[in-house]
């Protein structure tokens, strides 16, 4: 899987962070008045977002992988090992077992009658062969599409915290400023769409990204790795 600055650096690094920092934007844009005003702090907005974004990319990346062992514990293991585990996995059990004969073929391995923590580690040996050999986009989209969709979902989630408080303290500023507009005599019409949109991120972020709709996506990624064998 070739993993490009405009594939999975953009899409699972960049933008969670980005997505973090958009209430910032929003409030650098309704607290600015006028035509001229309008656009640069539009412009302004959007650059703040963007350089602070491009800063911490990799802070975000970072976060995700820290975080995911938790994940996986409340998941009950790593989706990947889970789909090849009887009993775990969402795959019927003939599949299970072509994909086992398979990757014994491909890693030169055997896993007859392994159980526990052998039967752990071989399960990794397998991902992890598989990991290094779906590389190529191009030979492998669909496990690229998913790693991309996996990595982007658990950065999100892993900043979770951080955003929360980033849009209540925004929100709190654009009352301020809505009431200080107020005593000067003015309604704000851009203060209070952005108190709007900042409190339906604020929703969406406490109730939408969850470690549920992480594991939907590291789910799909581990069906379409596993699959992956067979075109090898």
């Amino acid at each position: 899987m070739e993993i490009s600055i405009n594939d999975y650096t953009v899409q699972s690094r960049f933008m969670p962070v980005l997505i973090v920092f958009v209430p910032i934007g929003i409030l650098i844009w309704a607290c600015m008045m006028g035509a001229y005003n309008l656009l640069v702090s539009t412009l302004s907005g959007s650059m703040v977002i963007v350089i602070i974004s491009a800063g911490l990319s990799q802070i975000g990346r970072d976060l995700g992988k820290r975080k995911e062992p938790s994940l996986f514990k409340m998941w009950g293991g790593a989706p990947t090992t889970q789909m090849l585990t009887s009993g775990k996995s969402i795959l019927n059990e003939e599949t299970i077992k072509r994909y086992h004969a398979k990757l014994r073929t491909l890693t030169n391995t055997k896993d007859t009658n392994i159980q526990g923590a052998d039967q752990t580690a071989l399960l990794e040996t397998y991902i992890l062969f598989l990991r290094e050999n779906t590389r190529d986009a191009r030979k492998y989209p669909l496990v690229n599409k998913e790693n991309i969709n996996y990595g982007f979902r658990r950065n999100l989630w892993a900043m979770k915290p951080s955003a929360i408080a980033i849009t209540i303290i925004s929100v709190i500023l654009l009352f301020a400023y809505f009431i200080f507009s107020l005593d000067a005599g003015n309604i704000n019409d851009r203060a209070i769409i952005a108190i709007i949109f900042n409190i339906s991120i604020l929703v969406l972020w406490t109730f939408r990204i969850n470690p549920e709709w992480v594991r939907l996506a590291a789910v799909a990624y581990a069906e379409r790795l596993i699959a992956s064998c067979e075109l090898m």
